[in-house]
């Protein structure tokens, strides 16, 4: 089985330190924030194999771009897959029930 190269673009770190911060210092929820945060990177990690298993998102401009989504507790990954370099480029982790489309 191929393996692919996974790369988080700063948008993304940011994207997770941001929401693990949140939960943690504004809920006070320190061990939801770490079992999230390893829920996400797992997943992120996870794409290492087989990332085209997701589907890629119908809208567009989404689908031109071939952007891919998975989720992990609450958050969805939006990430692309570059057959030739065999590489994941994740580029967002937002939380679900944000308004997403504009914020890719």
């Amino acid at each position: 089985m191929t393996e692919y190269a996974v790369h988080i673009a700063r948008s993304a770190e940011r994207d997770i330190f941001e929401a693990v911060a949140y939960i943690k210092e504004i809920l006070f929820q320190p061990e939801s924030a770490r079992r999230i945060y390893n829920s996400i990177k797992m997943q992120i990690l996870s794409l290492s194999e087989m990332p085209q298993r997701f589907a890629v998102i119908a809208e567009e401009p989404y689908r031109s771009m071939g952007m891919r989504k998975t989720s992990a507790e609450n958050y969805l990954i939006f990430y692309l897959v570059d057959e030739k370099e065999k590489t994941v480029s994740v580029v967002r982790v937002l939380y679900n029930r944000r308004e997403w489309k504009n914020l890719i």
